[in-house]
């Protein structure tokens, strides 16, 4: 029973690896394309950067009795 189970988790573990290495989920940008990014005035310090602020989990919010 426990091998079963192992075997279904790999299973689905390998195919989940597959399906999202297809080419259609994208790659590294590679020169135009990279260039373009490089280009763009969201890009700082060799990231991109979001428009608007990211709130982040610091604690005393709903969640923070969960990771504590």
């Amino acid at each position: 029973m426990l091998i079963a189970l192992f075997l279904i988790i790999e299973g689905l573990a390998v195919g989940a690896c597959a399906v999202l290495n297809q080419t259609k989920f994208g790659h590294h940008p590679e020169s135009e394309r990279l260039a373009e990014i490089e280009r763009s005035p969201h890009y700082v310090d060799g990231e991109l950067r979001n428009l608007t602020p990211t709130i982040q989990f610091t604690g005393g919010g709903f969640f923070s009795g969960f990771f504590s």
